[in-house]
């Protein structure tokens, strides 16, 4: 499993649901996010990556750039949260005052 900021997260993730972004169901690079997936050398899926990047820029229709923030509550008093942008936050700084 791969961490919440990695690239699969995002790609396979959001991409794979091809109809909102105009893609047939068997969008030929999708082979490349399988092999991305599987890889095991960093430089290596990196490129995957990167080369899946490239060529969808050319073929999608449009391209989403953020995610919503998973929703959290707290009661009152509680200070000391700040949000990541890869949903990786550390509560030791969190503390109800």
């Amino acid at each position: 499993m791969h961490s919440t900021g990695d690239a699969s997260t995002f790609l396979d993730g959001v991409l794979r649901s091809f109809k909102q972004f105009g893609l047939p169901e068997n969008y030929r690079l999708y082979g490349l996010l399988d092999k991305a997936l599987v890889e095991t050398d960093a430089d290596v899926r990196n490129a995957t990556y990167r080369a899946f990047n490239n060529q969808s820029m050319r073929d999608l229709i449009g391209v989403p750039y953020v995610h919503t923030r998973p929703a959290l509550a707290f009661t009152r008093g509680v200070v000391g949260y700040r949000p990541s942008p890869t949903t990786s936050e550390s509560f030791a700084s969190v503390r109800k005052t």
